[in-house]
């Protein structure tokens, strides 16, 4: 061997031996590679630096950390630019700036993913939050678009757009609910949502049966479906969310005879309630959004007056004499009925007069908010009479639109006795507005 190769080797050897002291490498002209047989041990606490071409390319730090294009790494890996993974992907394809290619699957949380991006079942506590749009709850598997707060296996905020079908083997009130449109909420829209006194708290409580309604929102746009399923609410507690619980508006007392208007609104957690106010426009509780009225009760002073409803028919379970007199005047006369006040509702009465008169006798009972006409025999929608000396009662069932304080107005050609009894009510529930 000559003597110029032997001289290469020691001085590599003594190479290595510094290397492992101090932390450097030394490199020999004329060697290439350098092959180990065991491990490369450096008994020291700096940290190791691989240089090509005057440029850190690999840096381990004392304690372990190793950065590939950066001498300061914080993590076991950090990796300044791109990385490719995968047997035909690297030394083929070039990655995204900072960003990575993977040939095959991922797991994040599972060690067996079989999908290219596969997430921990979603029921192990961890969640999983893309920018705020995407949501999955890591205990309910829930997943929202559009909310971190899904309470369906599927709730949304904001509108849907499809150009295809949606099927389902089963869709209704219960199981589905929209916080925007899939298609356009019809303005007015209302189905079921029939109220009627409690059965089990009674007095002071409204059953709400299920159903659904759009909001009064005038924009299409902002209108939403609102479905809050049945509940009991009591009118005799300030409001609380869910069944069994508060119906009333806090601001509101119970105090001498009022109408609560029933309100269903759209919480802010996207969860749809119910509220009882005397306000046709109440501040929501739970910072609430959209509402509708679906009806108005009455309450005495002591407990709601017992009344069924059957769409928008509401029914008293007792008849209610509202006025009794001997004569009835013949000016017109605005006459206050057991009926809500606060909106226009129908009045359905039953009407009773009597009279020994042998003439006919006209009445008109009319809305307060129209003409006001002398009654006669082309005015009148109550008409009797009699032929001879004697006594004739007579009655009939009338429906008289009322004004904003529970009133109609009648009116008589002769003044004669009158009853008129309340028996309910009909109420569009703002399916004109």
């Amino acid at each position: 061997m000559k003597t110029k190769q032997i001289c290469k080797i020691i001085f590599f050897a003594l190479g290595i031996m510094l290397a492992a002291s101090f932390a450097y490498a030394t490199f020999i002209e004329g060697f290439s590679q350098l092959r180990l047989n065991g491990a490369l041990s450096i008994n020291s606490t700096s940290s190791l630096s691989l240089i090509v071409n005057e440029v850190s390319r690999l840096f381990i730090t004392d304690t372990g950390k190793v950065g590939i294009g950066t001498t300061s790494p914080q993590n076991t890996l950090d990796v300044e630019g791109g990385a490719v993974i995968g047997a035909t992907y690297s030394g083929a394809n070039t990655a995204p700036s900072n960003g990575l290619l993977v040939e095959g699957n991922v797991g994040i949380g599972t060690t067996n993913p079989n999908y290219l991006l596969q997430v921990a079942s979603g029921t192990d506590g961890r969640s999983v939050n893309l920018s705020n749009v995407l949501y999955v709850n890591g205990s309910s598997g829930n997943v929202g678009i559009g909310t971190t707060s899904p309470i369906n296996t599927l709730t949304i905020i904001g509108s849907v757009t499809s150009f295809g079908s949606l099927n389902a083997t089963s869709i209704n009130a219960t199981s589905i609910r929209f916080s925007s449109n899939v298609v356009q909420v019809p303005r007015g829209h209302i189905f079921g949502l029939n109220m009627s006194t409690s059965g089990i708290f009674n007095s002071n409580a409204t059953d709400i049966f299920d159903g659904e309604a759009a909001s009064d929102n005038s924009s299409a746009s902002a209108r939403v479906l609102l479905n809050a399923g049945a509940m009991t609410k009591l009118i005799n507690k300030t409001w609380a969310n869910g069944t069994n619980d508060g119906g009333r508006d806090s601001s509101d007392t119970l105090t001498g005879s009022k109408t609560f208007h029933a309100f269903i609104f759209r919480r802010n957690n996207s969860v749809d309630d119910y509220l009882f106010s005397t306000s046709l426009s109440p501040t929501l509780p739970d910072n609430g959004t959209h509402k509708r009225r679906i009806g108005s009760i009455l309450w005495d002073g002591a407990s709601i007056v017992n009344f069924t409803q059957d769409g928008d028919l509401f029914q008293l379970k007792s008849t209610v004499l509202d006025f009794n007199a001997a004569a009835g005047g013949t000016t017109a006369v605005l006459r206050t009925l057991t009926v809500p006040n606060g909106t226009k509702v129908v009045a359905q009465i039953s009407v009773s007069a009597a009279t020994n008169a042998q003439y006919p006798i006209w009445s008109i009972f009319s809305d307060p908010d129209t003409t006001d006409n002398a009654a006669s025999n082309t005015n009148s929608n109550f008409a009797f009479g009699a032929s001879g000396a004697f006594n004739i009662l007579q009655s009939t069932d009338l429906s008289v639109r009322t004004n904003t304080l529970a009133q109609i107005r009648m009116r008589s050609d002769t003044d004669t006795a009158f009853r008129i009894n309340t028996f309910g009510w009909i109420d569009t529930r703002g399916k004109d507005k």
